[in-house]
């Protein structure tokens, strides 16, 4: 619960300077690179947690091994981006991806017989809150992505 910890403070942490330069001081290209920050911050920090809850060693290695990938095309898509777009791909691939970490952890809790039921547990609730996120999010950010253009 450490990470989550930590993730919540760094996006908190984040969220200011994203703040500062939409309403306080308005610069479109410093705000879309703390955005992207953010973005890379929450993606590492979530998955770390996953990392954490999971008990697979397997999808431990997909999941620490996805994080590299995921920030360099992160970066690729900040410098090939517009500087005055954001673009959503990204977030859609985040989504994506939580998504899929979460139905492995859900399979796994369904899959383990232990004493504490799954819904007592804190990374359960967490999960299921993601899993709202992602899910609602995931076609609002596929369909942002195409209404910029417009």
């Amino acid at each position: 619960m450490r990470i989550f910890f930590y993730y919540s403070i760094s996006l908190f942490l984040l969220f200011v300077p994203v703040f500062y330069y939409r309403f306080v001081q308005p610069s479109d290209e410093n705000r879309i690179l703390f955005l992207r920050l953010f973005l890379v911050t929450e993606f590492t920090f979530l998955s770390l947690f996953f990392y954490q809850i999971i008990n697979s060693r397997i999808i431990k290695l997909i999941i620490l091994f996805a994080i590299v990938p995921f920030i360099l095309y992160s970066i690729y898509d900040y410098i090939i981006s517009k500087s005055i777009l954001f673009s959503f791909i990204p977030l859609v691939i985040e989504c994506l991806t939580f998504l899929s970490y979460i139905l492995y952890f859900f399979y796994e809790k369904m899959r383990s017989n232990t004493v504490i039921p799954a819904y007592q547990t804190r990374s359960f609730w967490i999960a299921v809150a993601f899993t709202l996120f992602c899910s609602g999010n995931f076609f609002l950010f596929l369909f942002s992505n195409t209404t910029v253009k417009d």
